[in-house]
C-alpha cells in the first residue's frame, strides 16, 4: 500500500521499474475472486447494481490465486532456527487455517510445496533479500528493550556457532550482510 511517491521511492531504492512491477502485480493478483467491493450512494439499489455491473463485470477470475487469498488461511509465518553447537537448521512454517482451510488442508500443503519447489528452482532472490534487509534494519533501529537473559543467550549462541567481528555481535542476529546467491 502507498501512494505514487512512496511506491516510486521504494522501487527506485531496490532498482526496480515501478510500472513493470505494477503490471506484474496486476497480472498475478488482479482477479475478481480476490476482490471485495462496497458501494454506498443516494441512488436506488437497481442503479447502483447497474453501475457495478458496468464497471466491474469484465474483471477476470484467475484460477491460480493463492490459497491464502481464497479464505483458507488468515496468516502464514516462517522462521529458521539453528541448534546450539550445530550447523543444522530448522525451517518452521506456521499456517493459521480457517475452518474452510482445515477442510482443504491437502490443497494448502500442496500449494506450500509447489511454492517451495519454485524457490528451489529459482534460487535466492536478491530483490526479496534487499527488502528483508530494509525491514530488519528498521526493526533493529527501533528495537524495544526486552528481558536480557534470553537476548544474551541468543547472542552467545550466535558467536558460538560462527565467527562474528566484535563490533557486529550486538547486531548479528538482527541485521543481514551482503546478498550472496550461493
Amino acid at each position: 500500500m502507498g501512494n505514487r511517491e512512496s511506491l516510486k521511492g521504494s522501487a527506485d531504492s531496490l532498482g526496480l521499474d515501478l510500472h513493470e512491477e505494477l503490471l506484474k502485480f496486476h497480472e498475478k493478483y488482479y482477479s475478481s475472486d480476490l476482490m471485495k467491493l462496497v458501494v454506498c450512494g443516494n441512488q436506488s439499489l437497481d442503479q447502483l447494481t447497474k453501475w457495478v455491473a458496468e464497471k466491474f463485470s469484465e474483471i477476470q477470475r484467475k484460477d491460480d490465486a493463492r490459497a491464502i487469498c481464497s479464505g483458507w488461511a488468515t496468516d502464514v509465518a516462517a522462521e529458521t532456527d539453528s541448534l546450539l553447537c550445530s550447523n543444522f537448521n530448522h525451517l518452521y512454517i506456521d499456517i493459521t487455517a480457517t475452518p474452510l482451510g482445515l477442510q482443504n488442508y491437502k490443497e494448502i500443503v500442496r500449494a506450500l510445496f509447489v511454492y517451495l519447489q519454485q524457490i528451489t528452482k529459482d534460487g535466492p532472490s536478491e530483490r526479496y533479500y534487499n527488502e528483508l534487509c530494509i525491514i530488519k534494519k528498521l526493526k533493529f533501529e527501533n528495537y524495544e528493550k526486552k528481558a536480557q537473559a534470553p537476548w544474551v543467550l541468543k547472542l552467545a549462541e550466535a558467536i558460538h556457532n560462527r565467527y562474528i567481528l566484535p563490533e557486529d555481535v550486538i547486531s548479528s542476529n538482527d541485521l543481514l550482510g551482503p546478498f550472496d546467491s550461493s
